[in-house]
């Protein structure tokens, strides 16, 4: 395994960053994404992204990032497009941190929670926010269930939270 010596203390230089989100529209959630990402990339670390298929272009900030994508499941409702994304999701990102040796930094609580029962653990949650109450999941009283459950088991399994 590869690693790095800073500030006095050895690190794993290669991260592997799982985000559900599209990265070629950026939103809050995105931008805060791509700035990570770049700024790991510019100090050093070798980073890699998992993200869904983009629908338009990458944005050009992402120079020197292994970019990893995976296709994106379009037949169905929203609930079930999420469903697919996120097993595909964690697939790939299991694949990568396994061939790079990489730590893994999930994005989202709900999504993290979801990896771990794909097999994920020992990551770093980024917890943009709580996701359980998003008007997305309200009508659906026995989903918003699950998405608590998902985002407890999300963030109980982090191994580090920002």
């Amino acid at each position: 395994m590869k690693s790095v010596q800073r500030w006095g203390i050895y690190m794993i230089d290669n991260i592997c960053i799982v985000n559900p989100g599209d990265i070629s529209t950026p939103r809050g959630g995105e931008s805060r994404v791509i700035t990570f990402a770049k700024s790991l990339s510019d100090h050093g670390f070798y980073v890699h992204l998992v993200v869904p298929e983009p629908k338009k272009e990458i944005p050009k900030d992402l120079q020197g990032i292994k970019i990893h994508t995976v296709p994106v499941y379009s037949k169905g409702g929203n609930l079930k497009n999420q469903f697919f994304k996120a097993v595909y999701l964690s697939k790939k990102a299991k694949k990568v941190v396994e061939e790079n040796k990489a730590i893994l930094q999930l994005e989202h609580s709900p999504f993290a929670g979801f990896a771990t029962f794909m097999g994920c653990s020992k990551f770093v949650l980024d917890m943009h926010d709580l996701a359980w109450l998003d008007p997305t999941y309200s009508k659906y009283i026995g989903i918003r269930r699950f998405m608590g459950i998902f985002e407890k088991k999300g963030i109980l399994q982090a191994n580090v939270i920002i």
